[in-house]
């Protein structure tokens, strides 16, 4: 569920689709629905469990679901064989690490119609506590720590920054990964844009669904390789739209 804390557009889908799924696919194993006002961090499905005593299963925010060096040093604990780099950025932890990186292009990587192109010296620092598309830098090729963190401290990055007790900071820098650009992203009539897609996985059965809408975004501004701009590169300079008012949503 969300948080309360979280932006109306953002609550809408997180609140009231996830909610409709959840209450679906709960439905379907034999649990029944109960939300309890008084509890502000989400909703709870009293049920019976498969040996007949009564369970609850709570529905709550991941404290640290928007934290993104924390979502990456669990990924690289996963176990191999799950393999979950290939659904990760190039992603690196330090600034001098991403420096490294930086001084080489990505080899073998072949512009691809109707995509943005390999855009290699494209990368972007996201500061690990923020969330929203705020602290999310684009960046030329290798930057120095001055560099970047004058895009940290920036008016329009401050403005909507949230202050972080007790951030641990690298070399000067909050808490953060660098991500180089992910080559041939599909654009959507010359824009870059994401899909938000809901799943619920039964906690009975393991049977995972699929909500049938789902939120897309699109960038303001048509895409340019050489622009860093915020409406140009980030998809949450947008509003969230149902895919049912999308044309292209099958």
């Amino acid at each position: 569920s969300a948080a309360a804390s979280r932006p109306s557009r953002l609550f809408y889908w997180q609140s009231r689709h996830n909610q409709r799924t959840w209450i679906r696919v709960l439905r379907r194993g034999r649990w029944v629905w109960k939300e309890r006002p008084g509890d502000a961090r989400g909703f709870f499905a009293p049920g019976r469990g498969p040996d007949g005593s009564e369970r609850v299963l709570s529905f709550a925010s991941c404290p640290d679901a928007h934290d993104k060096r924390t979502f990456y040093e669990r990924c690289l604990e996963a176990p191999p064989e799950l393999n979950l780099m290939r659904f990760i950025p190039e992603t690196y932890l330090t600034h001098e690490e991403y420096v490294a990186a930086a001084s080489t292009s990505l080899a073998g990587v072949a512009d691809a119609d109707l995509s943005t192109g390999a855009c290699s010296d494209l990368w972007f620092f996201k500061e690990a506590k923020q969330d929203n598309g705020v602290g999310v830098h684009a960046l030329s090729g290798a930057c120095s720590v001055d560099e970047v963190l004058a895009l940290v401290a920036s008016k329009s990055n401050a403005k909507h920054r949230k202050s972080v007790e007790g951030e641990e900071e690298e070399e000067g820098l909050p808490s953060g990964v660098f991500q180089r650009f992910v080559p041939n992203l599909l654009l959507w009539g010359g824009h870059k844009f994401d899909l938000r897609v809901y799943a619920t996985l039964d906690p009975l059965t393991d049977e995972a669904f699929v909500f049938r809408d789902a939120a897309v975004r699109v960038a303001p501004s048509a895409f340019s390789r050489e622009s860093r701009a915020g409406a140009v590169q980030m998809t949450h300079y947008s509003r969230m739209t149902p895919t049912y008012r999308w044309p292209r949503w099958p």
